[in-house]
């Protein structure tokens, strides 16, 4: 994609830029997958390693992310949590 840019006193900045790498750094994860348990985690990358994106701990809950669907592996750390 190509910028022109009309800046003070007739300058004029040209830019090409790419737009695939502008988009991958906007929407880092285009799939995302949330998952919200109860309770707070501290031990979730030690159990997930594949698509893991991070956990947030807020109050009661806490979400999973990951970047493809991981329903079996959460159902049994669930299971490991008691």
């Amino acid at each position: 994609m190509r910028l022109r840019l009309r800046l003070k006193k007739d300058k004029i900045l040209d830019l090409n830029l790419d737009l695939d790498l502008i988009l991958s750094m906007i929407i880092p994860h285009p799939n995302l997958y949330v998952y919200e348990i109860s309770g707070a985690i501290s031990d979730s990358k030690k159990f997930f390693k594949e698509d893991f994106i991070g956990c947030w701990n807020e109050g009661e809950a806490s979400f999973l992310f990951f970047s493809q669907p991981h329903d079996e592996e959460v159902e049994s750390f669930i299971e490991k949590l008691g």
